[in-house]
């Protein structure tokens, strides 16, 4: 009498996650990929309204209860309760766009800026900023940060617009700022302090400036929709300077960058 003994040994349950329901917003495509590493898996997507796709990649524009089915090579399916994954998905006449404007280089220890210029203007913002980045200021229209450390950075925003969500990144490369004596003097930064006065305010105002030692200044105005420089004024070298602005533009937000050649700061600006 012959006997061999022979183990059976489950397969890995195959990967399927489909993520949460979502809201589309108008012109919105979510793209969906089940593809697995078996190269003989066969593919079925579904909906209740009668869409069906052998693709492991679908793009989704349109309302409807989304279910997904993979058949591995071994004849084993997805479709086993426990392991199988179903989207609901949902349209919106909204609009909603994510978009910000940023240098693609900067320098460690000093401040850059994050400019929302979304269109159009979403209800709220959710910025993804790398841990161990200083955020000095935060909120929908603008973040500004310091980098202490030189490399590569990936910086994301969210936009919200009802049920609707949209998002954007971008890379920066910061290297590593060199230091000199006036990067560490005793009392402080380089650049003392800015303030913007009155602000908000109707296009007639001032900024003065306090520096740690004599040196000029190029002031930048730029719009937070669209990221244009509204106004550039470039002052002598002094410890002390108070600009003054009278300008006719538009009423919204602004961002004033403040640049020495030991460093820049960052203010955001309301005209009524």
């Amino acid at each position: 009498m012959y006997e061999e003994t022979f183990e059976l040994i489950n397969p890995e349950e195959i990967p399927i996650d489909l993520g949460e329901d979502r809201t589309l917003c108008a012109g919105q495509v979510l793209d969906l990929d089940i593809s697995i590493s078996d190269t003989s898996a066969t593919y079925l997507w579904e909906n209740n309204h009668g869409f069906r796709s052998t693709n492991p990649v679908i793009s989704i524009f349109e309302a409807g209860i989304y279910t997904a089915t993979i058949l591995s090579g071994l004849g084993c399916s997805s479709s086993d309760p426990k392991v199988s994954d179903t989207i609901t998905i949902a349209y919106s006449d909204q609009s909603v766009n994510a978009e910000f404007l940023i240098a693609t280089t900067a320098k460690s220890n000093k401040e850059i800026a994050l400019v929302n210029v979304s269109d159009p203007r979403p209800e709220k913002i959710d910025w993804t900023i790398p841990e161990g980045v200083e955020v000095v200021t935060k909120d929908n229209d603008l973040v500004t940060l310091i980098f202490k450390e030189g490399g590569n950075y990936t910086l994301g925003m969210r936009a919200f617009q009802g049920d609707c969500y949209a998002d954007h990144t971008k890379q920066i490369f910061v290297e590593e700022g060199e230091v000199s004596a006036a990067d560490f003097i005793e009392e402080g930064d380089f650049i003392k302090d800015v303030i913007v006065f009155p602000n908000p305010n109707d296009g007639v105002f001032k900024v003065k400036i306090d520096l740690q030692r004599e040196a000029s200044a190029e002031l930048r105005l730029m719009s937070l929709i669209n990221g244009e420089v509204m106004d550039k004024i470039v002052t002598t070298s002094k410890k002390e300077h108070l600009v003054d602005y009278n300008l006719n533009i538009s009423s919204g937000s602004y961002i004033l960058i403040v640049e020495t050649k030991f460093g820049n700061v960052i203010r955001k600006v309301v005209m009524n």
